[in-house]
This record gives C-alpha cells, sequence and structure tokens, in this order.
C-alpha cells in the first residue's frame, strides 16, 4: 500500500485482498499437497486472473455507457477482487468511487 500511496482507508480491502490470494496458494504450514480453495470447493483454482495489488489499471467502459467522444476506459488502482462475481475491485482516480469491473488492463 505505501509503494502505490494508497490512503490508510484502503486497510481492510487489503486484508480482503491478500486472503483471497492466500487462499488459492499452497500452504507449507499445514503440509496440505491442495490449496484451501481446493480444499473446499473441491476445484483447482486458477491463477491467471490475479493482479498486483494497488497496480494501476484501465477499466473497460461499454460502447452503451459511454459517447462518441468519452474515453474508453476508466484510470483506476487495483484494490482487489469480487465476491458478488468475477470481477475486480477497483478505485477510479478521477472521481474517488470504488466499482467493480470485468475488463482490466494492467499497465
Amino acid at each position: 500500500m505505501k509503494e502505490a500511496s494508497l490512503p490508510k482507508t484502503l486497510w481492510f480491502k487489503a486484508s480482503v485482498a491478500a486472503v483471497f490470494v492466500r487462499n488459492r496458494g499452497t500452504n507449507s504450514f499445514l503440509k496440505l499437497k491442495t490449496t484451501p480453495y481446493e480444499k473446499r470447493y473441491g476445484t483447482k483454482s486458477t491463477v491467471e486472473n490475479l493482479k498486483v495489488y494497488g497496480c494501476l489499471c484501465f477499466a473497460h467502459v461499454a460502447k452503451e455507457k459511454r459517447n462518441k467522444l468519452d474515453d474508453n476506459a476508466i484510470t483506476s488502482i487495483s484494490v482487489g477482487y469480487s465476491t458478488q462475481s468475477r470481477g475486480y475491485e477497483l478505485y477510479d482516480l478521477e472521481q474517488g468511487v470504488f466499482f467493480t469491473a470485468s475488463s482490466v488492463e494492467v499497465v
């Protein structure tokens, strides 16, 4: 969080993101051959969709939600993963609000 110059108010989102990533990795302390995610849900988790916490991202804006000369993407910072859907929790730098997006490009 310090490297990305994020405010201390995001500590909760940082801890939730850390747990999300930790549950998808092996745990040498418990000496298990499977991940906690695999143990709970019975399927292997993929780590292809993981993003660096606090990295600069561009979230795609659908054509239906923008005008002809509007930007195609919103400049934002990755602050975690959505628990409601397959997507990323992002912080909009311009408006200062949180939102969820599934189509994200990392800089």
